[in-house]
């Protein structure tokens, strides 16, 4: 499973899976993103955005 999410909203996005998971440690890594379209990230952002309406 892959996610997307800031590193400020990664905590949230973390403890879900490891808290409910049936192993007792299942993998969740993050990898930084350096490069990319301003547009991307601006999409990224938006679409974690607590503001987000979800349809």
């Amino acid at each position: 499973m892959l996610l997307k999410t800031t590193s400020e909203c990664f905590a949230d996005l973390r403890d879900h899976p490891v808290s409910e998971h049936e192993w007792d440690n299942p993998e969740v890594t993050a990898t930084s993103l350096t490069e990319g379209s301003a547009a991307y990230f601006d999409w990224l952002t938006r679409a974690v955005s607590p503001n987000v309406t979800q349809g």
